[in-house]
């Protein structure tokens, strides 16, 4: 580590409430120092805004190294107290938390919650195998909804990595938490103040991040990142650098890189090789696209109810359609019933019987038709259906009516067979006038 351009250790910033320790990390742009809190008495993180190709340190103080730098150091330094304050407003469980910021030093702080453990990176190394599939959800559930919380806002990320998640120790697995959001929008459309943030991290960052562009990024930058990162987990290596990539296509498929006894899903794989595309136009463009194709789909309620339809009794009816249907089912159920008549000679002493069905709802109401009247002879009987004329009031909408027709007595104890009557269910149908046969 450069130690000419850190702050000495016990460096004492914003009037003796932190004092620094031992540096944590080194970026592009920025310093991170484990410090100490004085007045909460807590461990934190503190980020020093510091661009190397830019400034240089005389004692305490950050200064900028010619004229020329000067415009692209103060936009950066205001970006990067514009972005604390932002960040600090967003409370997610899977993001380092923001504190505060403060200038000091002719230059900026940013203080963050300190969080203990191993970056991902370490954690793979330590780990020594590929992560299986029940590891890569828990990885990437999270800081998907992580990255989508800020994305929300427009912010994006710009430099996910195995090196900027810290895996947090915790009953019963380890908690992904991302880092550097500090370090999100400092790239900007402005290329006179941002070539000096157009910093990349070989494997991870995708094409247009080697652009000093901002406006160039998206959250399909992110995307490709948290993809890459995903990729190292199961292949234990990243992808080749993306602008080797757009030269010549040299990265090996997911589908196609993992072992056989892996056992992860296709999806999940094929998801991955989408979020990888070089050109960021063929990626998913919103974190809720990619999710929807890398992670398993969560556990849906209930099917929601069917439109209730009446049932006649002992009927279970349809689930739902039209009253045609339903006006089939029970008419065919009526005569199923009228196949078991009483015999002739039963019927013959007694008044027939005719059973109603329930008319549909849509359909109009229908007057009785006929009465029977079996009148014995020598040489055979007669049926006779007499017509009320007023069933020709009624409408024809779903309600039939069973015609009626002459049935032949038929010699010995046969079973006549009864018609059906369609009527409503509300009252019995009326008799007819009994016609007078000669003899």
């Amino acid at each position: 580590m450069d130690q000419n351009h850190t702050l000495p250790k016990g460096t004492v910033l914003d009037d003796g409430t932190f004092e620094i320790g031992d540096m944590l990390g080194k970026g592009g742009f920025a310093y991170t120092y484990r410090a100490r809190d004085c007045r909460l008495q807590r461990d934190v993180a503190v980020k020093e805004y510091f661009p190397h190709q830019s400034a240089v340190r005389e004692g305490a103080n950050v200064r900028v190294r010619s004229s020329n730098d000067e415009a692209a150091f103060r936009y950066g330094l205001n970006r990067f107290k514009n972005e604390a304050q932002t960040l600090a407003k967003f409370k997610h469980p899977n993001i380092v938390r923001v504190y505060r910021v403060f200038e000091a030093h002719e230059t900026a702080y940013m203080v963050l919650e300190f969080v203990p453990g191993p970056s991902l990176e370490v954690w793979l190394t330590q780990l020594g195998r590929p992560l299986n599939q029940a590891e890569c959800d828990d990885l990437a559930k999270p800081l998907l909804e992580a990255l989508r919380t800020v994305h929300e806002q427009k912010v994006w990320h710009r430099d996910i990595k195995p090196q900027n998640i810290i895996m947090r120790p915790a009953e019963p697995k380890p908690v992904p938490i991302l880092l550097d959001f500090g370090s999100a929008r400092l790239a900007t459309s402005d290329s006179k103040a941002t070539k000096t943030f157009a910093l990349v991290s070989e494997g991870y960052s995708p094409f247009e991040a080697y652009s000093a562009d901002g406006t160039k990024q998206s959250a399909a930058t992110d995307i490709y990142m948290m993809a890459a990162t995903l990729y190292r987990g199961i292949t234990k290596a990243p992808p080749p650098a993306a602008m080797e990539r757009k030269l010549e296509e040299s990265l090996v498929p997911a589908t196609k890189s993992i072992k056989k006894n892996q056992a992860l899903r296709p999806e999940f794989l094929k998801a991955i090789d989408w979020a990888l595309a070089v050109d960021a136009v063929n990626r998913p463009q919103s974190i809720e696209e990619w999710q929807a194709r890398l992670l398993p789909e969560p556990a849906t309620g209930p099917a929601p109810r069917s439109r209730a339809v009446d049932a006649a009794p002992g009927d279970p009816g349809p689930a739902s359609g039209a009253a045609k249907n339903e006006t089939f089912t029970r008419v065919k159920t009526t005569k199923t019933k009228a196949a078991t008549a009483p015999s002739p000679a039963t019927a013959a002493t007694t008044k027939a019987q005719t059973e109603a069905v329930a008319a549909p709802k849509t359909g109009f109401p229908l007057f009785a038709l006929g009465g029977f009247l079996l009148i014995a002879g020598g040489i055979g009987a007669t049926v006779t259906v007499l017509n009320n004329p007023g069933w020709l009031d009624g409408g024809s909408g779903g309600g039939g009516l069973a015609a009626a027709g002459k049935v032949a007595q038929p010699e010995g104890p046969k079973q006549a067979e009864a018609g059906s009557v369609s009527a409503p269910s509300t009252a019995p149908a009326p008799a007819s006038k009994p016609a007078t046969a000669e003899p």
